[in-house]
């Protein structure tokens, strides 16, 4: 065999999985096979082979030893390296400072202005991967988005999505792309389909846009493509509507008929997540939560700290006690479990206090709120006002129950105090609070109370207090993440009488008489409670 056919039979690089990237001397080849090889590896050779790696050292090092990759090249460099950094985030700070990423990014940013759509909406997502947010991927977002938003009508619905969801993942809301998106996604609605209209949904949640023209056409969209979605379409769309408190109610009742009708088509976790959003879109039904539990039961013992929790979170929504053994089993999973994430640990904590699991748990409550208050303060607000609730029942009930000793470090109690402070602004500010507030000044003789707003009583806040009866009202909207169930227990402790306002029943009461009616109905029986309604009634009134 002829030393060229030898070379054509072999591989023009070799590669060595968790060691570095060797590849043949120029000189072992005439010029025309090199010139061949490089062809090969821009189109299709480097890009498998950087696929093949494992450790983010041999991505890396694969760069430095190929800085001639095409544009295409680079990006599957730069989205391999991402996932791979996933895998290993304990080397996340080594990985930042390192100059061969540094010049890796550089080298992508510098190759934008000849990228078309498709690779300007995949370097955003492959960015958006990285389990840290470094200086050189936030400007190269930044460059992303300042290209992309003069690239009109060159985006199909597919790659504007992906652009727009890598870009809000990296935390880049430039006004000027997100105008470009909204009018973007204006002319080419109709090209959309599920796994798009979900994505670009998520990124709008993640910059804070709600423009309801825009929402209104994602949301009519998505009930025209309902019978195209998949199993994942659904789950995916239930968590942004539970995320962005979007109750669109004959788009959700759509999507909860297609997961009930099909059960077993959806995973474990994706039954739990399906459960879990529909609970907090104040959606999921006794029956439903039962046979989303039939169909869990052959797998409650092989899930995994995340579903875990969310499972006891759901069933702690609807206030779902009544199989005791479940409970108790879900709660000693969890505690023999290792969860790195907060979120989780707040689930279980909150589901604790629903049930009152902890007077029978109290070490494991414990273990769970220090590993908790343990942590780094975050800004998250589901984790901050699911953990002000938590804290709120702690100190309610620490010397009543003679709860196991917690120190609660001030600056998340300050924390929760801020975004409990700041949601009750937000509750004030929906259009639901507006009617409400309408309606009891509307009332008349025996059910008129003097109302003071935003009232505060122990550590919380109280949308409409009457002082006299110590009567609670507050309305239960699909945006806050949890029910007003375990507050209102609290209260009542605090000696107050909570009425609480459900989102759905409120919106089922179309005219304002049956508003009326409605609120009628909800203080009847704590006015009754109070002698109120007797007296106002032998006094004639």
């Amino acid at each position: 065999m002829s030393f060229t056919t030898s070379c054509l039979l072999r591989p023009v690089c070799t590669l060595t999985r968790k060691s570095a990237v060797s590849f043949l001397p120029p000189c072992a080849v005439s010029p025309s096979l090199v010139s061949f090889s490089r062809c090969l590896h821009d189109s299709v050779d480097r890009i498998n082979a950087v696929r093949e790696l494992e450790r983010p050292a041999d991505v890396l090092q694969f760069f430095a030893l190929n800085s001639d990759m095409d544009t295409e090249t680079l990006e599957a460099t730069l989205r391999s390296l991402a996932r791979k950094a996933n895998n290993e985030r304990e080397t996340s700070k080594a990985l930042m400072n390192d100059e061969k990423f540094q010049r890796l990014v550089a080298a992508v940013a510098g190759r934008l202005e000849d990228a078309d759509a498709r690779l300007l909406a995949r370097i955003a997502s492959a960015a958006a991967i990285f389990p840290f947010r470094s200086p050189e991927l936030l400007d190269l977002g930044q460059r992303v988005a300042e290209v992309s938003s003069r690239r009109e009508n060159a985006f199909s619905s597919r790659h504007l999505a992906s652009l727009s969801f890598g870009l809000a993942v990296l935390g880049i809301r430039d006004p000027a792309l997100v105008e470009f998106v909204r009018l973007e996604t204006l002319k080419t609605i109709h090209d959309f389909g599920p796994r798009d209209l979900h994505t670009l949904l998520e990124a709008l949640r993640q910059w804070h846009f709600f423009n309801r023209e825009l929402l209104d056409l994602i949301c009519e969209k998505m009930v025209d493509e309902v019978n195209r979605f998949t199993s994942r379409d659904v789950v995916d769309t239930l968590r942004v509507l539970s995320l962005t408190g979007l109750a669109r109610g004959f788009l959700i009742r759509r999507l909860s008929s297609l997961a009930f009708e099909a059960l077993e088509q959806f995973t474990p976790p994706q039954l739990i997540r399906v459960a879990y959003s529909l609970a907090r879109l104040r959606f999921l039904t006794v029956q439903n939560l039962e046979e989303v539990l039939d169909a869990l039961a052959p797998h409650i013992g092989s899930l995994g700290p995340v579903q875990t929790a969310d499972l006891l979170h759901t069933m702690a929504m609807l206030d779902y006690g009544e199989n005791e053994e479940l409970l108790g089993k879900l709660v000693d999973q969890f505690a023999s479990q290792q969860c790195r994430s907060i979120l989780p640990l707040v689930d279980f904590l909150h589901a604790m206090c629903v049930f009152e699991l902890y007077k029978e748990n109290p070490e494991a409550f414990k273990t769970a709120l220090q590993r908790v208050l343990s942590s780094p303060v975050t800004k998250n607000r589901m984790v901050l006002m699911k953990l002000s609730e938590v804290l709120s029942c702690y100190e309610v009930e620490e010397l009543r129950e003679r709860l196991p000793r917690v120190e609660i470090p001030s600056l998340w109690r300050g924390a929760c105090d801020e975004c409990d402070r700041l949601e009750q602004e937000k509750t004030e500010s929906l259009k639901m609070f507006a009617e409400v507030a309408m309606v009891t000044d509307l009332l008349r003789g025996k059910f008129k109370l003097p109302w003071t707003r935003n009232a505060r009583r122990g550590p919380y806040y109280l949308d409409f207090l009457d002082e006299e009866t110590g009567i609670v009202l507050e309305v239960d909207a699909v945006s806050r993440p949890v029910t007003r169930a375990l507050k209102h227990r609290n209260l009542k402790a605090l000696g107050l009488k909570p009425v609480s306002m459900g989102y759905w029943q409120w919106r089922r009461a179309r005219s304002e008489d049956d508003q009326i009616l409605l609120l009628k109905a909800k203080l009847e029986e704590p006015l009754v409670d109070v002698g109120r309604l007797e007296r106002l009634e032998e006094s004639g009134q």
